[in-house]
């Protein structure tokens, strides 16, 4: 594993517990806090002597500038949290125009079309499209090991005639239906990697392969199909999932019921529409939270854990690129629950369900996006 990736990543052994880590009050320190705050200093220093209105007025600004970049709330400065609002209050907007659908997909993600592509050996591959990038989903198909997991993911990311943009390991996991023997209840999980392929940043796939859509397309299925041999290589067994199977695994991970959608009337189907708060998403009967590790650390011991008292706990780890190409990952944890509580008490609900994890209050609706089965940014 690459260096960059290994020095973020702590597996989790069974049965131990997750090591908590709380967001204080002024960590983590940035390079561009301590250079504000350095500069503050520096114009407090430059025109407090002697003081004045000049002075007096530096010294409120520099005390301002500190103060908005230094105390965090939920992870964030005050800076930070202010644009976060004024987000939040843009996509309120958003979803408010946004007319009721019978897919919930499409009423989540309105651009998003997925369709089968069939290689010459006759494989069948469910490639989803996003935008401008491709994407292909490979499921686990026996209890996996989390390293190795990794390990298949990193070199899938960073395969050299395919250089992918984004690649993830979701894991949805919810209690098990029925109690089975006097022993503890394993809960019931699926295992997806996903594979991102944008044309734009790897040209040289797409040509390889005949160029335009029909290259683009050959190159996603082929990234996943080798991802699935080298999982096979570490004795993980996986298969590609086909255009059905994929759209039905994503409303699975979406935390909808398929079998409600699944009708072969289309009129017959129930209308959705997508409710966002500050505090909660929700399509349809759960209402859904996303947080991150305190620290924006890299936690994939998180991988797989249900959190007590929800009914699903969809956890992810993402490998991505910065604009300067450097292989970043993140992890993000989404949970879904009833709501059966006041809203006034809804805090203290997520802080018993979600513990030590930090809300992403405002910017839950990009983040449910983030915890699918995509590999979105």
């Amino acid at each position: 594993m690459s260096s960059a990736v290994e020095s973020t990543v702590q597996f989790r052994k069974v049965g131990t517990r997750r090591r908590t880590v709380k967001a204080g009050w002024l960590r983590p320190v940035g390079a561009g806090q301590v250079a504000v705050w350095q500069v503050a200093a520096l114009a407090v220093l430059a025109t407090a002597i002697p003081l004045g209105p000049t002075g007096i007025a530096v010294i409120v600004l520099a005390v301002l500038a500190v103060a908005l970049t230094s105390v965090r709330s939920s992870g964030l400065c005050l800076y930070q949290w202010l644009l976060v609002r004024l987000g939040h209050a843009g996509a309120q907007r958003a979803v408010r125009r946004l007319a009721p659908q019978q897919d919930p997909i499409a009423a989540v993600l309105p651009g998003l079309t997925v369709h089968r592509h069939v290689d010459r050996a006759g494989n069948r591959v469910g490639v989803a499209r996003v935008d401008d990038s491709w994407i292909t989903v490979v499921r686990l198909l026996s209890e996996p090991d989390t390293p190795a997991l990794i390990e298949a993911l990193r070199a899938a990311h960073s395969r050299a005639d395919i250089p992918l943009a984004g690649a993830q390991l979701v894991v949805w996991a919810a209690p098990a239906p029925t109690a089975v023997g006097p022993g503890p209840v394993e809960p019931v999980r699926i295992h997806w990697l996903a594979l991102r392929y944008r044309p734009a940043d790897a040209p040289g796939a797409t040509l390889a392969r005949g160029g335009g859509t029909t290259g683009a397309e050959r190159a996603a299925a082929s990234a996943a199909l080798g991802l699935v041999g080298r999982l096979a290589e570490a004795g993980q067994a996986g298969a590609v999932l086909d255009e059905p199977e994929l759209r039905q695994d994503l409303l699975v991970a979406l935390g909808t019921d398929p079998r409600a959608f699944a009708g072969a009337t289309p009129g017959s189907r129930p209308e959705v529409r997508v409710e966002q708060s500050w505090r909660t998403w929700s399509i349809g009967r759960l209402h859904q939270a996303c947080f991150a590790p305190a620290g924006n650390r890299a936690a994939v011991e998180l991988l797989g854990e249900l959190v007590p008292g929800s009914e699903f706990t969809c956890t992810s780890f993402r490998l991505g690129r910065t604009p300067g190409g450097t292989v970043e990952a993140s992890t993000g944890v989404r949970i879904g629950f009833q709501l059966k509580h006041a809203p006034r008490r809804l805090d203290r609900v997520l802080r018993g369900l979600a513990g030590d994890l930090v809300p992403l209050n405002g910017r839950h609706g990009n983040h449910v996006l983030r915890t699918l089965p995509l590999a979105l940014d």
